[in-house]
């Protein structure tokens, strides 16, 4: 599942959005035009219960529940296990956070384009597999 949002075109007036849009290569056009965030939240939640979800991984997970553990998302926190990129850091034996890309080089997982949620959430998940994989045959 992906989607586009529209949260409210104040948000697009916000500090950061320029740069945000740049690194996404999403249009302001395309959020205006987008279902509003609580719609799409609720497709999220309700996909989520449908394949009964039990927990979470995401590569920033820091970051990711900033916003995803607070409305509309109101995804559960304590559902949140791990966070890929502090995985692969510690795989990587890396003084610094890896970014994605970074760390889909180094375990050889294929990036077909950044900063999109689904492709993005694809790749952190092969990463994660690849950790486990490495860390179950040690």
């Amino acid at each position: 599942y992906s989607s586009v949002c529209n949260p409210g075109a104040a948000a697009l007036m916000e500090p950061g959005t320029d740069k945000a849009l740049e690194i996404s290569g999403i249009t302001r056009e395309e959020i205006l035009a987008a279902r509003s965030c609580e719609e799409v939240a609720a497709d999220l939640r309700a996909l989520l219960a449908a394949h009964q979800v039990q927990t979470y991984h995401a590569f920033n997970a820091e970051f990711d529940l900033r916003f995803l553990c607070r409305p509309p998302w109101n995804l559960d926190a304590r559902k949140f296990l791990g966070c890929v990129m502090l995985e692969a850091q510690r795989e990587m034996d890396s003084r610094k956070w890896p970014r994605l890309i970074e760390a889909a080089d180094y375990f050889g997982v294929e990036q077909p384009s950044a900063h999109r949620a689904l492709p993005d959430a694809r790749v952190a998940a092969a990463i994660h597999r690849e950790i486990a994989k490495r860390t179950a045959a040690r």
